[in-house]
């Protein structure tokens, strides 16, 4: 595959993953405001593109698979986005309890 042939390959995988991201952001039900729609958009975009790249190194050969793979990074950056904003604002609060039983 020739270098403007991977351009153009890395720039769809780019597009296709930050509407993917974009859909976990409308499916998730907040508010849609320029920012979370940039912050949606590039996200999903360029963690997709990442993986996309990564897994281009292994499988050359396997566009589909690649193309694919980058489509789930991009559902997958915008929850693990959210969940990561959630932690930090919330803090990691482990709570274990113990309770015996009743044995009568």
């Amino acid at each position: 595959m020739n270098r403007l042939d991977l351009v153009r390959l890395f720039l769809a995988i780019f597009g296709i993953s930050s509407l993917a991201g974009l859909a976990a952001l409308l499916r998730s039900g907040r508010d849609l405001t320029p920012r979370s729609v940039a912050s949606s958009l590039l996200n999903s975009g360029l963690l997709g593109t990442a993986i996309g790249m990564f897994w281009y190194h292994y499988y050359p050969a396997n566009i589909v698979f690649v193309f694919v793979v980058s489509i789930l990074a991009g559902l997958g950056g915008m929850s693990l986005l959210d969940f990561l904003l959630m932690v930090i604002r919330k803090g990691l609060k482990v709570s274990i309890t113990v309770e015996e039983e009743d044995k009568s």
